[in-house]
């Protein structure tokens, strides 16, 4: 109520203004005074209307999937987190590797610099065709296997304390794994073409190799000089 004093103390002054010129300006003074009456009803019309605008933009940027502040953080925060080593990423690229991270950073490393890799990724390279790449995969899936069988025997000798809980737990991924295997057929099937097989060669190498880090990382809190079977001379 206060903010309409002054506009019709002001139109009330005009229209005595206008009665003591002699003019017939009643009419006029009526509508100036509507008018006036109006204006703050319309101003707060219009206020209203740019709150409910507001309130409306904000509720669409909260409901709507493509807000850059609430999916950015959710991919930022999913972009930070370590990998799974027990299955391959999905819709990883052939010759790509894994990176592994076990949250030890030491043991990391030493993966990271892993013999087999480095030879994979040299012959890898010089795989042409799509049959070379399944060749490449499937020799170092044998490998990996080799390198799951060797660490574990070397873990279950050191590891006395808790060599029964490695057992179970190499025995229930032993358990896992014809299922794991098949997901990851049918996911390279989906795509379909000549990069099925050259796919599914690929992530089954990944399955292995992710087990193979998992129970090194293991041995490594026994035996942090451990080494690898594989050896590239």
């Amino acid at each position: 109520m206060k903010a309409m004093n002054k506009p019709i103390k002001l139109i009330a002054l005009a229209a005595a203004a206008a009665v003591a010129l002699g003019l017939a300006a009643c009419s006029g003074g009526a509508s100036s005074s509507v008018a006036g009456s109006d204006a703050p009803s319309q101003n707060g019309q219009s206020a209203a209307s740019s709150e409910a605008g507001k309130s409306e933009s904000a509720s669409s940027q909260e409901q709507s999937p493509g807000d850059s502040s609430g999916t950015g953080s959710e991919s930022s925060a999913a972009g930070s987190q370590a990998p799974s080593i027990d299955e391959p990423a999905e819709g990883e690229q052939p010759g790509q590797l894994i990176d592994i991270e076990t949250g030890n950073a030491a043991f990391d490393q030493k993966f990271k610099n892993n013999p087999i890799d480095q030879q994979y990724l040299k012959e890898m390279q010089n795989a042409i065709s799509n049959v070379d790449m399944v060749t490449v995969s499937e020799k170092y899936t044998s490998l990996w296997k080799t390198e799951i069988e060797q660490a574990y025997k070397k873990l279950q000798n050191l590891a006395a304390d808790d060599k029964e809980a490695y057992a179970e737990e190499q025995a229930q991924w032993e358990k896992d794994t014809p299922a794991a295997l098949e997901k990851i057929y049918e996911s390279a099937g989906s795509v379909g073409g000549s990069l099925a097989a050259v796919n599914a060669a690929s992530q089954t190498m990944d399955y292995y190799r992710t087990r193979a880090a998992q129970i090194y990382a293991e041995l490594y809190t026994y035996d942090p000089e451990f080494t690898y079977e594989f050896s590239a001379g």
